[in-house]
């Protein structure tokens, strides 16, 4: 399997999009493209950070490997770890989603519309800076190793 062929796959495997892993890597999209196409070749310092990102080696990268080498533990721990944290994400706002309902309960209960739609307001803020810091922490974190 080719160089194009292995980026495509591990990049699919991670659920990420050509954006997403541009974003990371700090370059344009339409490299992330390119590269998958075939039609030009990551820098080494590139092939080093994209061999972090996915757990693999970067001789696992430029080598023609047979496919089954996605299957090696490296791999599937990385995929793991992924989903891991997806979900520890997706639990974490969902029980910040649970409290704003319980504050407009509180509020309806009350008869205080103001009430519960502030902390309505608050609750959904409380979300937004949440998913967008833990955004930032993997980017900070992905470009320190």
């Amino acid at each position: 399997m080719n160089l194009q062929d292995k980026l495509i796959q591990l990049r699919k495997r991670k659920g990420m999009s050509q954006l997403e892993l541009a974003e990371i890597l700090n370059v344009s999209r339409q490299a992330i493209s390119k590269w998958e196409l075939g039609t030009a070749v990551p820098t080494l310092e590139n092939l080093v950070s994209i061999s972090k990102l996915y757990g693999v080696s970067v001789d696992f990268l430029v080598d023609d490997k047979a496919e089954s080498d996605f299957d090696t533990p490296t791999v599937k721990a990385a995929e793991a770890y992924y989903k891991l944290s997806n979900k520890r994400t997706a639990i974490r706002v969902l029980i910040a989603a649970a409290a704003a309902a319980c504050a407009v309960i509180i509020g309806v209960i009350n008869h205080s519309v103001f009430t519960s739609l502030l902390f309505l307001l608050l609750a959904g803020t409380a979300i937004v800076l949440y998913l967008f810091f833990h955004w930032l922490y993997r980017i900070v974190s992905f470009k320190k190793n």
